[in-house]
């Protein structure tokens, strides 16, 4: 994670981790470069287990859907489950936005 975070601009970040499956970050997250974690993932029963691992962080959130505003997004171990397809869309989603 102190890879990554290095790499973030130096603001207040708004992140969208993209199938977040059972939450990469280490729950006592804490940087001055993230501002909020946006956790998306299209199984929806991994919400419970989201907001337990990251109860005591608000700077991570569980949501339901894609619209928000963010400026970076992680694609950590989704995309290879991804057709082409599907791919295609959410890159012109995501440009759309101007992520």
């Amino acid at each position: 994670h102190s890879k990554f975070i290095h790499h973030l601009p130096k603001k207040k970040n708004l992140i969208l981790d993209f199938g977040c499956g059972n939450g990469s970050f280490n729950s006592k997250i804490n940087s001055k470069k993230i501002k909020k974690i946006f956790m998306y993932d299209k199984n929806k029963r991994l919400k419970f287990y989201i907001k337990n691992k990251y109860i005591n962080n608000p700077k991570v959130e569980w949501i339901d859907n894609l619209n928000r505003t963010f400026n970076i997004v992680l694609i950590n171990s989704a995309i290879q489950y991804l057709t082409i397809k599907q791919y295609k869309a959410l890159m012109l989603f995501f440009f759309r936005k101007k992520v």
